[in-house]
Parts: C-alpha cells; sequence; structure tokens
C-alpha cells in the first residue's frame, strides 16, 4: 500500500486509506474525486482484503460509470469485471431482475414514450404549441410525481405517514388537471403493455427493499460497501433506498459538493448531504481541501460568491497552481496570460456580442484552442443571438445542450405565420387554411373550425358563414384590418421586419397572449417573451422579410453543415450551453454573458432556498474555468435598462481592486491608473485628457462606473 500513501493530497489519501463506517467526502470542483474513489477501491481490495464483488460503485451517468470502470481496470486489472459499477437505475434494475425477472425489453424507450404523449395528447382536447417541449416538462413531472407517491407525500406537515394523492402534485409549465390525466393515462399504459420507466425501477426497488427483509438481507451481504458519486443530486426515494442497502454494515462513502447541487427541479435535495453528521452521528467528514483545475484568482472569487450561502459545508479550498500572471512575471502580458478574472459591462447586448467574438479570436490567435473556450448562459433562450454571431465570424462552435433554435422556435413560426397569411390576403385575397388555423386564436379571438369549410380562406365568406355567431364579427374584421396594415394595401407598403413583429407583438396582442399562456401553465412570462424579444432584435438590420429569409436560410444551411461535420472538427470548436449542461466539464476560457438581476438569478427566484440555487449555478459556471474567467453583462437588454447580478458583485472584493497601480477603466473618463485611496476617495490618474481626479468610491461602484480590466 506504499503507493497509497505517496499519492495524493494528506485528504485524498486519508479518504483512500479509510476502511470502515460512513464516510462523506466533500468534492470541490477539480479536487480529483474520480482519483480518490478508484483508489479507495484499490485500497479495500489490495490493503484490506475486500471481496471485490462485495463493493458497489455508483455514479450518475452511464458515461461516468464507464471512465470509472476503465480508471479502476487500470489499477486492478485482475478485479476490473468483478466489482459492480453502475447508476442508481442500472443497480435497481438488477436487484428487480433477480427478484422479479424483469428483461431488458420491457424497459420504456425514449421513442415508445414519445409514441404514448403523443397518443394522451391526441385524445384529449389541450392546445400544445411545441410538442417537444411539453412532453419533457411531462417527462420530469411524471418522474417527481412517482418520488412523491413512494415516498415524500406519505409524510404530513405533522410528520405522521399517511396516503399520499396525486391531486396534491403540481408541475411547473403544464395545468394540474391537465398532468393528471396524462399521468394517469401514461400509467395504465405502461401496466397494459408492462412496462417500466426508469423512475419505476426506483419505485419498486425501493417498495421491494422496504416490504421484504429477506431479499434485503441479501443484497446488504451481496454489498458490503457502497461508494456513491455526486451525492449532491440524490433525490430522497434514491437515498432512502440506498440507506436500507448500507443499514447493516454502514460501509458507505458519499463523495459530492453540497455547492454544486443544481438539480432541484429534477429532484434533487442538498439536505441529504448537509444532514450526514444528523444522520451518522459517528462518521467521518473529510473536505478535499484542492482545487487541481484552476489558477488562485479563480478559486478565490468562486470561494468568495458560495461563501454568501448560508445552507452549506463551509470549505477552505486552496489552489494546486500557481496564478498565469505569477508564471509570466516580467515577461510581456498577452490575452491569454494576463488578468484571470475579468468583470466587463457593454452599452447593451450587441456590444456584449462583439467583445465576446474579439476576446475569443484573440485568445485563439495567442495559441489556445477553440475546444479549450465555452460561453455559458443561463437559459437556452440566450444561445440563438450567439450562435448566429459565431456563424458571422466564421468561429467553429458546437451546442452542448438540446435547444430550440429562434427560427425553429413555435412563437417565431406563430410570427412569420402572421406575415404570410398578409402577403397571401394582398396579393390573392384569400388565405390557406392551414395558415390560418395556426394562428386565428393566437391571441383568442373565439373564431370556431367549422366556419373554415374550404382549403381557402376569404374574409367575406367567413363573416358569412359566421353569421350565427354576432361575437365573432368584430374579432373578424380586427383580424382583416391587421394583415391589411401588415402586408399593406392600396399605396402603402408592406411593414419592415422590426415594424411587423413589433405590431404583431403589441398591436395584434400576441405578447398578451405569450404572458397568458406562460401563467397558465405556471410558467414566467420571460420564459416566452424572451424569444419574441430575441426575434424583434433580429428584425432590426433587414429592410424587407426576402432579405430576412434569405439570411435565415443561409443560417440553417450554415447549422446542418455544422450538424454533419465529424467528431474531430466538433472537438476543434467553441463550445457553448447552458449553466446546467456546463457541470463537470472545464476549460481554459469561459465567458458567462448576460449576468444581470433577472437572468442570474432568475427573475422568479425569491425564496432563500431558489436564490442559494440560482447562487450555486453561478458558482458551478464560474468553477468551470480553468486559466481565465470573463463575466459580461449589458446595461441595456431588449432596449430596457438593467441591473447587473448581485452574484457579481459577490465575487468583488472591493478592497483588493482598488489598490494603487491597478488599471481601472472609468464609463465617462476612460482609461486610468490608481494613484491613492483615502478612506472613499479614490484618485485616478487618466491618461485622456491627461488629469487627475478624486472620486468616490460608494458613488463609483454603486452606480458601475469603475470596470477592471
Amino acid at each position: 500500500m506504499n503507493s497509497f500513501e505517496m499519492n495524493g493530497t494528506e485528504r485524498q489519501k486519508e479518504a483512500i486509506l479509510h476502511k470502515d463506517g460512513p464516510l462523506l467526502v466533500l468534492a470541490g470542483p477539480g479536487a480529483g474525486k474520480t482519483f480518490v474513489i478508484t483508489r479507495r477501491v484499490q485500497a479495500l481490495i489490495e490493503q484490506w482484503k475486500v471481496d471485490p464483488a462485495n463493493i458497489l460503485v455508483i455514479t450518475f451517468t452511464n458515461a461516468a460509470a464507464d471512465e470509472m470502470r476503465q480508471r479502476f481496470s487500470t489499477l486492478c486489472p485482475r478485479h476490473g469485471e468483478d466489482v459492480r459499477f453502475g447508476t442508481f437505475h442500472s443497480v435497481f434494475f438488477y436487484i428487480l431482475r433477480n427478484a422479479y425477472g424483469f428483461r431488458a425489453e420491457q424497459i420504456l424507450r425514449e421513442s415508445k414514450r414519445r409514441e404514448i404523449f403523443r397518443e394522451i395528447l391526441a385524445s384529449i382536447s389541450y392546445e400544445v404549441q411545441d410538442p417537444t417541449e411539453f412532453f419533457l416538462t411531462l417527462a420530469n413531472g411524471i418522474g417527481r410525481a412517482k418520488e412523491y407517491l413512494a415516498f415524500d407525500g406519505r409524510f404530513g406537515p405533522d410528520g405522521k405517514e399517511r396516503v399520499p394523492n396525486i391531486k396534491e402534485f403540481h408541475v411547473s409549465g403544464c395545468p394540474d388537471s391537465v398532468f393528471r390525466t396524462f399521468f394517469e393515462q401514461y400509467q395504465a399504459r405502461m401496466r397494459e403493455e408492462n412496462l417500466l420507466d426508469f423512475d419505476d425501477m426506483c419505485v419498486l426497488c425501493y417498495e421491494l427493499l422496504s416490504e421484504r427483509p429477506d431479499i434485503l438481507a441479501v443484497w446488504q451481504e451481496r454489498f458490503k460497501y457502497l461508494l456513491v458519486d455526486e451525492m449532491q443530486d440524490t433525490n430522497r426515494l434514491q437515498y432512502e433506498t440506498l440507506r436500507m442497502l448500507a443499514a447493516k454494515h454502514r460501509n458507505l462513502m458519499m463523495v459530492g459538493d453540497d455547492d454544486q447541487s443544481i438539480y432541484h427541479f429534477r429532484g434533487a435535495r442538498p439536505e441529504i448531504m448537509l444532514g450526514f453528521q444528523k444522520e451518522f452521528p459517528d462518521g467521518k467528514i473529510i473536505t478535499l481541501d484542492y482545487n487541481f483545475r484552476s489558477v488562485p484568482e479563480i478559486i478565490t472569487v468562486s470561494q468568495r460568491l458560495i461563501a454568501n450561502n448560508t445552507k452549506r459545508y463551509p470549505k477552505d479550498i486552496k489552489a494546486a497552481r500557481k496564478s498565469n500572471v505569477e508564471k509570466n512575471e516580467g515577461a510581456e502580458k498577452n490575452t491569454a496570460q494576463a488578468n484571470p478574472v475579468s468583470i466587463f459591462s457593454f452599452e447593451d447586448q450587441t456590444q456584449e456580442r462583439e467583445f465576446l467574438l474579439k476576446e475569443i479570436q484573440k485568445l485563439h490567435a495567442s495559441g489556445m484552442p477553440y475546444r479549450e473556450m465555452a460561453v455559458l448562459y443561463r437559459t437556452n433562450v440566450l444561445a440563438s443571438p450567439i450562435t448566429e454571431a459565431l456563424m458571422r465570424a466564421d468561429i467553429p462552435y458546437q451546442v452542448r445542450d438540446t435547444y430550440p433554435r429562434l427560427y425553429d422556435h413555435w412563437i417565431t413560426r406563430d410570427v412569420f405565420t402572421y406575415v404570410k397569411l398578409a402577403n397571401q390576403y394582398r396579393l390573392e385575397g384569400s388565405m390557406r387554411r392551414a395558415m390560418f388555423l395556426q394562428v386565428m386564436n393566437r391571441p383568442k379571438r373565439y373564431i370556431r373550425r367549422d366556419v373554415l369549410s374550404s382549403q381557402d380562406v376569404t374574409f367575406e365568406g367567413l363573416r358569412e358563414r359566421a353569421a350565427a355567431y354576432p361575437y365573432m364579427q368584430s374579432y373578424l374584421r380586427d383580424m382583416e384590418r391587421d394583415l391589411a396594415m401588415i402586408g399593406g394595401e392600396g399605396n402603402r407598403a408592406a411593414m419592415s421586419p422590426y415594424a411587423a413583429v413589433h405590431y404583431i407583438a403589441n398591436m395584434v396582442g400576441y405578447k398578451a397572449y405569450l404572458e397568458e399562456q406562460a401563467r397558465e401553465r405556471g410558467l414566467e412570462t420571460e420564459a416566452y417573451t424572451d424569444v419574441l424579444n430575441e426575434l424583434l432584435e433580429a428584425a432590426k438590420p433587414y429592410e424587407s422579410f426576402g432579405e430576412w429569409n434569405d439570411h435565415i436560410e443561409a443560417l440553417r444551411q450554415a447549422a446542418e453543415m455544422e450538424r454533419k461535420r465529424s467528431q474531430q472538427q466538433k472537438q476543434e470548436s467553441v463550445s457553448l450551453m447552458t449553466f446546467h449542461g456546463a457541470k463537470g466539464l472545464e476549460y481554459q476560457a469561459v465567458f458567462v454573458i448576460d449576468a444581470v438581476e433577472g437572468v442570474t438569478p432568475y427573475v422568479k427566484s425569491e425564496t432563500e432556498d431558489e436564490l442559494e440555487e440560482e447562487r450555486r449555478m453561478f458558482y458551478v459556471a464560474i468553477t468551470r474555468a480553468k486559466d481565465r474567467l470573463y463575466l459580461l453583462w449589458p446595461q441595456r437588454r431588449y432596449g430596457k435598462k438593467q441591473k447587473k447580478s448581485r452574484y457579481l458583485d459577490e465575487t468583488v472584493d472591493v478592497s483588493e481592486r482598488l489598490a494603487p497601480g491597478r488599471k481601472v477603466v472609468h464609463s465617462a473618463y476612460g482609461e486610468g491608473t490608481i494613484l491613492s485611496v483615502d478612506g472613499d476617495r479614490i484618485r485616478i490618474a487618466f491618461a485622456a485628457p491627461k488629469k487627475e481626479l478624486s472620486l468616490s468610491i460608494k458613488f463609483c461602484m454603486e452606480n458601475d462606473l469603475l470596470q477592471f480590466p
């Protein structure tokens, strides 16, 4: 075992050599947790002579399980197949297969799930704008509901067990009555076809081990040592099943980082880790206190940020690497070496994107590969303008998350359908029935489908067939007037793209319709209106829809080429992803964009728990950076004044930044150098025009007048 004593930090070795009893390993970003887990398995076998078949290692993804297995096989080639590595779902299915004889073909495939969802949707009277988005909401909701019914819902406010009820469960993005209908019909189909999904595996395994102590005893003897990775992402049902398996021998090692728990919407519970000492009073807690990923400056700002959360384990994380600035002291500083952390504000999103493109090009010119750069954002809607800007600049990129491209989004399709109808009405005097159906009640006009009797629709014909419905007449007149305004009539030209989108949003009432749809589905209105705002911004450069359509077609062709590019080429691309999608990844340079209030933290995050999770998301984003971290925020978005994210202020120690000799940029006076600091006064020498000024620190910081490049 001398090899274990020689490798790793003191805390890593302590965790690796731990033999019996509960152990919680707090492993932050870049702490080497995979190294610790695989080496501990090796130590259990070679040092403590544990039978490899008695060891179970659980990870959250198949890819992580495969990587862990391969790493361990390199360390212990003779035992590579003896230790069981797997996800929660694969382990639970393994237990169920032995108990009930389940077969792999009974596991619900994603294509089959979509088929069931489509059939249920067709059987109920409910309008869905984007089935893909809606089905994802349903899938997440069904999983959470099953966990609730199996465990969480059993206990009332008094802590006493009771019978849970699906009527008490709510899903954001779907009305309660619609969700209950889907849930009940989905469960009925699963029973009819003798299928089970991943959530069923968790529920059935929990119920099996709870109700059959004889079967539980068998698995307790089989898996005497359990090691669980990414513990912060565990839900209550998974944890309770795990706890039963470990109850006899109590050799449970949980590895994770409570500061990176960002999947509450999937049921992740950081309080499970926080309750470790209460659950296991004799358990040991080890903090891996070195970060091997990032330079010290990035670690400093990340720790300064996350320290503002109250529900966490305090940690003192040190950098294993030296500062880039220190390593290059005395040498000319290029963009990729100097100032590891930078916060920049911009007049608007256009300037923000221009800076982003130029800085990516500078970094690449300095020798940094595109694959070592990432652009991170809080929500997917922010991706479209960035991809468009990168295409125009001929910078290779790949989007790591699935997201609705702006021009393929159902909101964009609605808006463009209005424009097409306006053109058809102006040129032909009639409109295609399918197009008219798409938007005739967006916003609600209460136009009945039975008044559309032919494939070509005219307003005169509609009014005739709607004679029995007087309320419909005024709606039809208003819609006819709106299409005439958009498409032009007489000698008046058709509206420009920006004017048309603005008119549809505000005069036709489409924006109000989106806000109503969001509220009905329990969503933030920004989830829909931000797409409309992005479309407005995108329309500005074009004088006609013909010109805009040519541009959109060129973008689609470029996107198709991007999709077909070889994997090797994709590896040489800038990565774009959400904060959630970035978890577990690392890059030399990370750009966090649109760091403003209402985006991060998200506009509807109001409770202390919600704000703490939003802070953890921001923490995950900034800790992806190894060498350079850029935090960017526009002072205006969609024409509206913005306030920078509170998380930016939380990363800054003003006293460190206001040191004499430090370079600054004043929003009015330009570049300067700090000469002295005295209380609330700071004296700066500005380059052009050459002069010295004494300014109030408080006033400058509160009004974002100073930047520190």
